[in-house]
């Protein structure tokens, strides 16, 4: 079925999961079919508006459609009141071929990690077509987000000991839960004012929380030094020449998403130059404000960071 769609918006042909709306499945992306799986947001404990996806082959799509189909006519069935919830998801005349798409389509309808690329979904339902048994009553407005921070960056892969046992792509450590490495550093003012910054709704974890003066990644083979001067001048403009001091060490573990963590203490007085891709915004806050500020509403912050304030508190 052809049906007419708003300018802009692209073809939503599979739902595969839903919850307050779209939250898997297949659609068009810039014109060809791709599988799309919306990101949960741990720190939100709630689905984003952001979008894993990666374009599938033409033999994958016939197969996701004609399973697709096999479920609209048990739609339409249930509907007439022709079957019951008990057949559920396919008429007995579909049952076993149903089966045998499910089996071949068992391991093509997932993420492709060196494809795929992360985008906000804007579904929108079409109210003349939510009667239709013929089509999937949705359409999506892709935007990609922040193409540079994507699934093939490559991380150190360590063990329990924060030893270096592999390499792994950035989206592969992150849906396994591997454990890597990261850096944090707090800055602070003469004043004793400590720089938070915003997190961009772009970024792939915690978008939109407040975070450390600047945080990231350590790259393949860097140390954890080097990872801090990088990050201080990548993120908030701010160069150095020696690493900042460092405050405490952070072994692994969920608060930090399986991140070993060196946490840096620096002292400057701005003003900073704001990576557009990676923060919102930033500024200078009392510390006591911060602690306030974070028993009242700490899903406003990073659970790195709020696992970080209060181990720079805590005596040493």
């Amino acid at each position: 079925m052809s049906v007419p769609l708003d300018s802009g918006f692209e073809a939503v042909y599979t739902v595969l999961k839903y919850y307050d709306g779209p939250r898997s499945g297949i659609a068009d992306f810039k014109g060809k079919p791709h599988f799309y799986q919306c990101i949960f947001d741990d720190s939100q404990d709630e689905f984003s508006d952001e979008f894993s996806i990666s374009p599938i082959d033409q033999g994958t799509f016939q197969l996701a459609l004609e399973k697709w189909n096999i479920w609209l006519r048990w739609k339409e069935a249930f509907h007439l009141g022709k079957t019951t919830q008990a057949t559920h998801p396919a008429l007995p005349e579909d049952r076993d071929r149903h089966t045998e798409l499910t089996k071949l389509l068992e391991n093509k309808m997932a993420l492709n990690l060196e494809t795929k690329i992360k985008t906000k979904g804007d579904f929108k339902v079409r109210e003349e077509w939510k009667r239709s048994f013929e089509c999937a009553p949705w359409q999506v407005k892709w935007s990609e987000v922040n193409p540079a921070q994507n699934a093939r960056e490559i991380f150190d892969v360590v063990n329990d000991h924060d030893e270096v046992i592999g390499q792994q792509t950035r989206g592969e450590v992150h849906r396994l839960g591997l454990k890597h490495r990261a850096v944090h550093v707090l800055v602070f003012n003469r004043r004793g004012e400590v720089f938070l910054q915003k997190r961009s709704m772009h970024k792939d974890t915690a978008p939109g929380a407040w975070d450390s003066s600047a945080s990231g990644h350590l790259d393949t083979g860097e140390d954890y030094d080097a990872c801090a001067v990088r990050e201080l001048h990548e993120e908030i403009g701010l160069k150095t020449t020696s690493a900042p001091v460092r405050l405490f060490k952070i072994n692994a573990r969920p608060e930090t998403g399986q991140e070993f963590v060196w946490v840096y203490r620096l002292e400057a007085e701005g003003p900073f130059t704001l990576h557009p891709d990676e923060i919102e915004t930033g500024g200078w806050f009392a510390p006591e404000k911060v602690t306030s500020w974070m028993a009242k509403r700490p899903r406003d912050f990073a659970r790195a960071l709020l696992l970080i304030w209060e181990l720079f508190h805590a005596p040493r």
